[in-house]
């Protein structure tokens, strides 16, 4: 019987919770959990970096800052790579350079975002039957499970 009672609770917080996050501004909700994100990172990489697990903790650091907006962790290495190949070149060729590699990135990023959106309006379309798919999914297997 305690099972029982604790799946309905668990059940109804689930529930309430995915209603709560149903009616969040998408743009808010993105941010704040950006947010939130970087700072769990940024946490969990001080406790590793604190026991001496140097080798996850800077890597996690770094993702972290990437998410409070700091430094993009996916693009250090390509960058690393311009700097590199540009030292001992002329002013002008290093500016012809750099314009090109952040005009190319600029527009790879651009069209990031736009699959970004497009993916996400056709998901929202589907995100309620997949609630209810899931919480029918759910149902079943409490009952299975009490069965």
């Amino acid at each position: 019987m305690p099972a029982l009672f604790f799946g309905i609770v668990v059940l109804v917080l689930a529930l309430w919770a995915l209603n709560v996050i149903s009616k969040v501004d998408p743009r808010l909700g993105a941010r704040v959990m950006k947010a939130s994100g970087g700072v769990v990172s940024l946490g969990l990489a001080a406790f590793l970096f604190l026991r001496g697990e140097l080798g996850i903790a800077i890597p996690l650091g770094i993702f972290g800052l990437g998410l409070l907006g700091f430094v993009e962790p996916c693009s250090l290495g390509t960058t690393l790579i311009v700097v590199k190949h540009l030292e001992g070149k002329s002013s002008a060729r290093k500016l012809a350079h750099v314009s090109l590699f952040a005009g190319t990135r600029a527009v790879l990023i651009g069209f990031l975002g736009m699959a970004a959106v497009v993916l996400g309006s056709a998901f929202l379309g589907v995100q309620r039957g997949a609630w209810i798919f899931l919480g029918a999914v759910y149902l079943v297997l409490g009952l299975l499970y009490l069965a």
